[in-house]
């Protein structure tokens, strides 16, 4: 295998993380649409093969000293000859670093249940599954004229959720820092009785407790959010003991990308020891 140099990502390089990105999960990837914002956060390396740019992980400090990794793609080109391996592994060593300095906790991440050569490797680091979720996508753009409108504050919803907070594929620790850090990536809405969030930056909508409690005006009220943002697709994320609320989801025309035996969504941690 050619070696791969890593480094800081920069400007220069969004023609070709575009180029994976489209490449990756039939086009509907995100890293195009981030990707920019990822270089100004900093923390997102790419990989380079003979001076060409192959593949990109993201190290994303988190709150409660969760060292976040995501983002990993390699180009079709050089898949399957071990350069995933080599990004998480460097990916994986920069957490380790930031726990061993007392920066961080523990090392996090999410991935589709069937993205089996990311959860090999990062078993093999010695990640374990610790929260199971469910994402079902709805396309087109939905009718709906149903009132929505701010929730106010939603800290007791949040904080009676389970251990982990979905903003899209990214989780926070349900802590206060967690919560907080949450409430600034997403709003929190109301439709009647039924309480949810809608990602600013993405087309997920997560429901809190008091959504899934009454799945017709939740239902309602993010068929008009996602409506009234001329959204082309959009998803729901419910946690794994919600899994009941997925019968309603799919009445309303959602979807699963496979068939489901389980959560779909699944978040890894390590205390990188």
């Amino acid at each position: 295998m050619t070696e791969l140099r890593t480094r800081l990502a920069d400007y220069s390089d969004l023609p070709r993380l575009a180029e994976i990105s489209r490449s990756t999960w039939e086009g509907s990837d995100y890293l195009e649409k981030v990707a920019a914002r990822w270089i100004s956060e900093g923390g997102l390396f790419v990989g380079e093969v003979d001076g060409q740019v192959i593949g990109a992980v993201k190290v994303t400090r988190m709150p409660s000293g969760v060292v976040w990794l995501e983002g990993l793609r390699v180009h079709p080109d050089f898949r399957s000859r071990g350069y995933g391996r080599r990004l998480v592994e460097f990916a994986g060593e920069a957490g380790r670093s930031a726990i061993e300095a007392g920066e961080g906790t523990a090392m996090e991440f999410a991935t589709y249940v069937h993205n089996s050569e990311s959860i090999a490797i990062a078993t093999d680091m010695g990640f374990r599954v610790v929260e199971g979720f469910y994402i079902v996508t709805r396309p087109g753009i939905p009718g709906s004229a149903a009132r929505v409108e701010p929730a106010g504050d939603v800290e007791k919803e949040l904080a009676a959720m389970g251990g982990h907070l979905s903003a899209g594929w990214t989780f926070a620790l349900n802590t206060p820092e967690g919560r907080e850090w949450l409430l600034q990536r997403v709003d929190a809405l109301r439709c009647g009785p039924a309480v949810f969030l809608a990602q600013r930056s993405g087309n997920c909508y997560i429901p809190l407790g008091a959504g899934l409690e009454h799945m017709g005006e939740l239902l309602d009220g993010v068929a008009s959010h996602a409506a009234g943002r001329r959204l082309s697709e959009h998803s729901v994320i419910v946690p794994e003991k919600s899994r009941d609320a997925l019968g309603r989801l799919f009445e309303r025309g959602y979807e699963s990308w496979d068939e489901l035996s389980g959560p779909n969504m699944l978040v890894f941690s390590s205390s990188g020891a």
